[in-house]
């Protein structure tokens, strides 16, 4: 439902009616007419503001767009052109440059450098601070994020050396099995290390061959037992070393990086912020009163374009619209609401697919809506509406390959179970497809614990497998019939996909 807002006419003084939809201004006294970027441009700018706060960017790129159509130069619209292609939802954020860590600054600057290149002269400074603090954030964001990820790697560098040290221990362990052997928990399990096998062998030759060849036999062993502690020492070492030096290397690297990162970035935060102080004194106030006094766009004949006797429902209660030329509006006696003709009229099934085309489903879903004031049976509208409950933007999507959370599956069955009895008859077997189809869905989650068991392999209750089985085969045999019908070809043709 539209929110209607009052505003005085700068022709009588009568009070303006206002619809954030409407692309017209009406006078009810004087009959004047006025564009919306003629008028209460720091209004307009608060309602671009409001939108990317709530981060409909394609909506307020559209206002935006509206308001340059009149002020093509006006630096705060460009200001906040900027922001929208940035994806910065708050001129606020430019304060700090942490802030604007979730925006595409790419996108962001090549906005300002042609913004910097069609604003007026006097502007080009601001719009040059603009861009000096987007590079400032973005070259901020990149050493944060480098800084955040130091923690992590330094991490992985420690367990690489742990295992270097431990591997050293085992390889000392080692050394002493072979020197002195070891014993296992029963006598099959001992083994004799080199140092007894040799004592015997050199016992053994001074039995046998006397003192002098024992002698020999003694010299020659030790002198194998000292090359082995000497070999194996520095092998042992050598190892170790190749193992752990590019890990401390690389822990140094990322110390020195750490250090260095967190220095440049106090050193950005200061000057980001002696920028942005400069950034703000320059900043153009918006020149309201030569905006007022600027040429106002021509009246148009809207009244002759537009069928006011076409019945419009309600949407709020469902009683008709009773038309107003004079204010241009439609207005439910009812339930009081008022509604702007040009929600009804112009192109606004071209502007939900636009909406759709950038994922924005609640401002879709709020233009078929519209559409379905004009058309209750409106095909295009219907699917529409149930498209953008399931955040889709064809029917292609709607597959088991994808979980659904339960939430927007309550939401899909509560709009399926609308649309099925506001449908058409040559459109209602279609949409009670669809109806079976998120039923079986519903169905089907509400055995989630047992197809996870099934997928473990664990022997489960068989109803519920053949339940799921059936449930599957039901739903794929829907969507085949639903896909076969090509229902949203030319549906979905319109749709800007990203």
């Amino acid at each position: 439902m539209a929110t209607l807002k009052s505003y005085s006419c700068s022709e009588c003084g009568g009070v303006l009616n206002y619809d954030k939809d409407q692309e017209l201004f009406g006078c009810p006294f004087c009959g004047a007419d006025f564009a919306v970027g003629n008028i209460h441009r720091d209004e307009l700018l608060k309602d671009v503001e409001i939108r990317l706060n709530n981060l409909e960017f394609h909506a307020a790129r559209e206002k935006i767009d509206s308001i340059l159509e009149q002020y093509p130069n006006d630096p705060l619209v460009l200001r906040d052109l900027v922001l929208c292609e940035g994806r910065c939802n708050s001129v606020d954020n430019l304060d700090h440059p942490g802030k604007m860590s979730s925006c595409d600054f790419v996108k962001m600057e090549q906005a300002a450098f042609e913004v910097q290149e069609r604003c007026d002269v006097k502007d080009k400074a601001y719009f040059a601070k603009l861009i000096e603090m987007i590079r400032m954030a973005h070259k901020y964001s990149d050493l944060s994020s480098g800084v955040k990820a130091v923690p992590k790697a330094g991490t992985d560098q420690f367990k690489e050396l742990a295992k270097a040290g431990e591997d050293y221990k085992k390889s000392v362990e080692n050394s002493k099995v072979i020197l002195f052997g070891s014993q296992g928990q029963n006598s099959e399990d001992d083994s004799s290390g080199l140092l007894v096998v040799g004592g015997i062998i050199v016992l053994a030759v001074f039995f046998i061959g006397g003192k002098k060849a024992g002698l020999i036999a003694l010299a020659i062993f030790a002198a194998i037992i000292a090359l082995y502690l000497l070999l194996s020492t520095l092998i042992r070492r050598a190892i170790y070393k190749h193992r752990a030096t590019p890990h401390r290397k690389n822990l140094d690297t990322l110390h020195q990086y750490e250090d260095s990162s967190t220095a440049e970035i106090r050193s950005l935060e200061s000057s980001y912020e002696t920028t942005y102080k400069r950034f703000k004194q320059i900043t153009p106030a918006g020149d309201r009163e030569a905006a007022e006094q600027r040429p106002r766009a021509p009246k148009i004949p809207m009244a002759e374009l537009i069928d006011f006797d076409k019945k419009i429902v309600c949407s709020n209660c469902g009683g008709n619209l009773i038309a107003d030329k004079d204010r241009m509006l439609y207005e439910c006696k009812f339930c009081g609401v008022a509604y702007g003709s040009s929600l009804f009229f112009g192109q606004p099934f071209k502007k939900a697919l636009e909406a759709m085309g950038v994922g924005e489903y609640i401002e879709a879903d709020q233009r078929f809506t519209h559409m379905l004031m004009l058309d209750p049976h409106d095909f295009n509208a219907l699917l529409g509406r149930f498209l953008c409950a399931g955040k889709w933007k064809k029917i292609e999507e709607l597959t088991l390959a994808h979980s659904i959370p339960q939430i927007r599956l309550k939401n899909l069955k509560e709009r399926i179970d609308e649309i099925v009895p506001q449908a058409s008859d040559e459109d209602r077997e279609y949409f009670a497809d669809l109806q079976r189809m998120i039923n079986d869905r519903l169905e089907l989650s509400e055995l989630e614990t047992d197809l996870n068991r099934l997928k473990k392999g664990v022997t489960g209750n068989e109803s519920e497998f053949h339940d799921r089985n059936r449930l599957t085969a039901d739903f794929n045999d829907l969507r085949d019939k639903v896909l076969r019908a090509n229902r949203d070809l030319d549906f979905i043709s319109g749709i800007p996909m990203a």
